[in-house]
């Protein structure tokens, strides 16, 4: 079942799978909800690529922009996909419209989507992470 959900990140953490070595978990929070991003080595290198290749597209804001926490009182959500595609807009204009953060669409292979607004240092953070999982420190 396709599932789409869209939220303002606040924090995002690696966690290490002691069983599967090739695993990478992605956790992104907010408020009181919390999304599993599954993938590997490779995946988390294309999440991390994609978000630098974005990065000189950016256009920047006089203000700082800050994400939402999502508040869901006594409901526990917490979708779970695989990795399968990315798509990264930066801060920008689109319609004439200035969207002052970035924009995150990751996709599982049955179409479930996760779309999540970052602020430029969430987005860097999952970057640098992607970087080091590819055994390479950013310049």
């Amino acid at each position: 079942m396709q599932l789409d959900f869209l939220f303002d990140v606040e924090a995002v953490e690696r966690e290490t799978v002691p069983d599967d070595p090739e695993a990478v978990v992605l956790h992104f929070h907010s408020g009181e909800f919390s999304a599993e991003v599954w993938t590997d080595p490779v995946g988390m290198g294309e999440l991390a690529q994609a978000i630098v290749a974005a990065r000189p597209k950016a256009e920047r804001s006089p203000t700082t922009w800050q994400p939402q926490p999502v508040a869901i009182y006594g409901l526990t959500i917490r979708p779970r996909i695989e990795l399968a595609s990315v798509e990264v807009f930066p801060p920008g204009r689109e319609g004439g419209e200035y969207i002052p953060y970035w924009s995150l669409i990751l996709t599982d292979e049955d179409g479930s989507q996760l779309h999540m607004a970052l602020s430029e240092e969430t987005a860097l953070r999952i970057a640098a992470l992607g970087v080091r999982e590819l055994g390479h420190e950013p310049n």
